[in-house]
Parts: C-alpha cells; structure tokens; sequence
C-alpha cells in the first residue's frame, strides 16, 4: 500500500484548560501541507470544561475525549489502542505547527511518501 499524508498520523492532544489556546493549535493541523485528513483526538484530562467540548464540536475530524486523571503522560497514552494510523503525534494544545511539520517529520521515515 502506498503511504501517503491521510492515512498516516495521529495526533494526540492532551489539554487542561486549555480553551484559549486549542483553537489555534487545531487549525495549524488542518493547514498542514500535503495533509487532508488525519485522526485528531484532544484528551482533556482532570477538569471537565465545557468550552474545550464546544471548542472540538466545531471540526467534524476531532474526537473529544475526556479522562478525570490529571496527567499529560496518562492522556497521551489513554487513547493508544484507538490509534488506525502507523505514526502518532503528541502535540500540546498551546503548540502552533508551522505547515510543513507533519510532512518534513514524515518524509524522513519513507521516501516513497507523497
């Protein structure tokens, strides 16, 4: 099977309080170069908002998980056994993704990658 961008990655995102950055974080996702589409999980972990939900009901490619642990370790590793994709990404959600990160990191693994 060809390798390309959309079936590649997933990123994990691990939140607490973090509505005021999360929206940004999301969108530098979206508008990486080459990607149409990936699995994108935000686990929000040890305080329950309603804002971070509302926040990851507005992209239909966004699942919303929410576990009562407070850890970014135990976030990042809750949803492993969801993950269909052979590469993961952790991303923080105050992280902003210049366009061409997915696909740099990604070439790097396999030359045949379009």
């Amino acid at each position: 099977r060809l390798l390309t961008m959309n079936n590649l990655i997933t990123y994990i995102i691990p939140t607490y309080r973090g509505h005021r950055t999360l929206t940004e974080c999301l969108q530098s996702i979206f508008c990486q170069e080459g990607q149409v589409d990936a699995q994108i999980f935000v686990v929000e972990n040890g305080h329950q908002t309603k804002e971070i939900k509302l926040i990851c009901d507005q992209y239909p490619q966004v699942r919303y998980f929410f576990t009562s642990i407070k850890s970014r370790s135990h976030a990042r590793n809750v949803l492993l056994d969801k993950i269909e994709t052979p590469f993961v990404a952790y991303i923080d959600d105050d992280v902003i993704l210049d366009q061409n990160w997915s696909k740099e990191g990604l070439t790097n693994f396999d030359s045949t990658l379009t």
